[in-house]
């Protein structure tokens, strides 16, 4: 396999039963293309316990990790009365996360 410097993973932590395995299959592409590897992914923060399950995973195999922080984050919502975007701030969070060795 070529040597890398990124991957870009968009929300693809979504079903908290499969975070394990999507962990252990991150390390493994860290492990085996270079430790200089960074993984990239947005995440949207639909529970507490399912945030915090992701970060006592990466913990336990090992990966840093950092919240790439935004200025001026907006989040959209789709108004079901007058389909449009407008911003909401009570929608859940979704965030940057930099994973790596």
């Amino acid at each position: 396999m070529p040597k890398i410097n990124f991957i870009i993973g968009s929300d693809v932590f979504f079903d908290s039963r499969l975070f394990e395995d999507l962990v252990v299959a991150i390390k493994f592409l860290i492990e085996t293309n270079n430790e200089g590897i960074i993984f990239y992914t947005s995440y949207q923060i639909r529970s507490f316990d399912s945030y915090m399950k992701l970060i006592f995973l990466l913990e336990k195999y090992d990966l840093k990790f950092e919240k790439i922080d935004f200025q001026d984050q907006i989040v959209l919502k789709l108004n079901r009365n007058e389909d449009f975007l407008e911003t909401n701030v009570d929608s859940h969070e979704i965030i940057l996360l930099k994973i790596f060795k």
